[in-house]
């Protein structure tokens, strides 16, 4: 009797010795087929491509894209708009229900017919 008591206990110690350790995984990466990488962290996920553009997303906040020219395009999460630049100078914001507003170089203000 005192023989299989202690052959449980040290299986059940052995077992628990194993899955004790074991929880969820807190971040992964991803190499991509034509280059770049993929990595995700609890509640954010960022990507780079080979060409040199890259991509954010944070969980509750929003995405921000940069292109490999100085291209940027931004959108805040609930806030219903999305925002891109350029590095010349122009501009663009388009806005669910109301359209799109553009900025050119020269600082005017485009906007399409209603």
């Amino acid at each position: 009797m005192k023989h299989n008591v202690r052959n449980i206990v040290i299986g059940f110690v052995g077992l628990m010795l194993g899955v004790l350790p074991c929880g969820r995984v807190a971040a992964w990466s991803h190499a991509n087929a034509w280059g770049g990488t993929t990595s995700h962290n609890y509640g954010s996920t960022t990507h780079s491509d080979a060409w040199g553009g890259s991509e954010t997303h944070t969980y509750g906040q929003g995405t921000t894209a940069t292109g490999r020219y100085g291209d940027t395009a931004t959108h805040q999460e609930g806030s219903g708009s999305t925002s891109f630049t350029n590095p010349y100078g122009g501009s663009a914001t388009h806005t669910y229900g109301q359209g799109t507003i553009m900025v050119d170089t020269p600082g005017r203000i485009i906007r399409p017919p209603p």
